[in-house]
C-alpha cells in the first residue's frame, strides 16, 4: 500500500515539473486557463483576454452560447468596436434579453437551419487587425463557467494580408468561405 502512495507521489510530482520548452509548443494550439487551478497546471494556457485583444478592427464572434455582459466584463475593448458581429445559437427568450443589453453597433445573428431541429453550433471567432485576421476555432461557448471553469481547448493562427496579387487559394480558405457563405449573415458592411 505504501507503495501505491510513494508511486502516486512521485506521478503528480512529475506531472508538477513537466515544463515542456517554450519552443517545442505549437503555438496555435491552447488550453483556456482554469479558475482555482495551481500555476503550474496552467502553464501555456489563455484566457478570453489572451485571444481578444489589441486593435481588433472587426470581430466576427461565432456560438451556440453567448453571455454578452461576460464578455464585455472580459473584453472591454469589443464594447467600443464598431463592427461586432455574433452568431449564435441562442433560444428565442435569450435573444431578446441579448436584443436588449448588447452595444447598440453590435449586430445579433441566428443563422437559419435547413432542418426542422437543432441549433447553430460553431465555436469560432475571426478577428480582423490591421495586419492580418486571427482565426480560432475552440471547444468552449462564450460564457464565464466554459472559459473558466471547464478543460477548454482552441486553436489559433494569425494571417497576414496577401501582398503579393497573388490568390492562390487552399483547401481551408475554400472550407471556410463556404461556411461563412451558409451562414447567410445579415447585412453587415465595414
Amino acid at each position: 500500500m505504501n507503495d501505491d502512495i510513494q508511486d502516486k507521489e512521485i506521478f503528480v510530482e512529475a506531472i508538477r515539473n513537466f515544463k515542456p520548452p517554450k519552443d517545442k509548443i505549437p503555438l496555435t494550439f491552447r488550453l483556456m486557463r482554469l479558475k482555482g487551478l495551481q500555476p503550474w497546471a496552467n502553464t501555456n494556457s489563455v484566457s478570453i483576454g489572451d485571444v481578444i485583444q489589441g486593435n481588433v478592427f472587426v470581430a466576427v464572434l461565432s456560438d451556440y452560447m453567448v453571455d454578452l455582459d461576460w464578455l464585455i466584463s472580459e473584453c472591454p475593448t469589443l464594447k467600443k468596436n464598431p463592427h461586432v458581429l455574433v452568431v449564435h445559437g441562442e433560444s428565442d427568450a435569450r435573444q431578446e434579453h441579448m436584443k436588449r443589453n448588447k452595444p447598440s453597433n453590435w449586430i445579433l445573428h441566428k443563422p437559419p437551419l435547413p432542418i426542422a431541429w437543432g441549433t447553430h453550433h460553431s465555436k469560432a471567432m475571426f478577428l480582423v487587425y490591421p495586419q492580418g485576421v486571427r482565426i480560432i476555432v475552440h471547444t468552449t461557448n462564450l460564457i464565464y463557467v466554459d472559459w473558466n471553469n471547464k478543460s477548454q481547448g482552441l486553436w489559433m493562427q494569425d494571417f497576414p494580408w496577401k501582398h503579393d496579387g497573388s490568390d492562390k487559394g487552399s483547401g481551408f480558405k475554400s472550407d471556410l468561405i463556404d461556411y461563412l457563405s451558409a451562414l447567410k449573415w445579415p447585412e453587415f458592411s465595414v
